[in-house]
């Protein structure tokens, strides 16, 4: 994900992620503590099903709003390269 256009003024130091699983129709924390990178590899979950993405950027002003939810992804094994 990219770096969110609107920070506070402080650099985003922490990110949260948040799955939602589309056919279940919840939302459930993908990490705890938060993450320092943009990259991350969300565990926990079940093939076949479908799920969208938010996330969350923080810094020393506090936590900003969720991103954009992501285009519904499924959940199958990855046949390309990673980033």
């Amino acid at each position: 994900w990219k770096q969110p256009l609107y920070f506070g003024g402080a650099e985003v130091t922490d990110y949260y992620i948040d799955k939602y699983n589309v056919a279940k129709k919840t939302w459930n924390e993908v990490n705890i503590p938060p993450i320092k990178e943009r990259l991350h590899k969300a565990r926990g979950l079940t093939a076949g099903s479908v799920y969208q993405f938010r996330v969350y950027g923080a810094n020393m002003v506090g936590l900003g709003n969720a991103s954009t939810r992501s285009a519904p992804f499924k959940c199958e094994a990855w046949t390309m390269p990673e980033p």
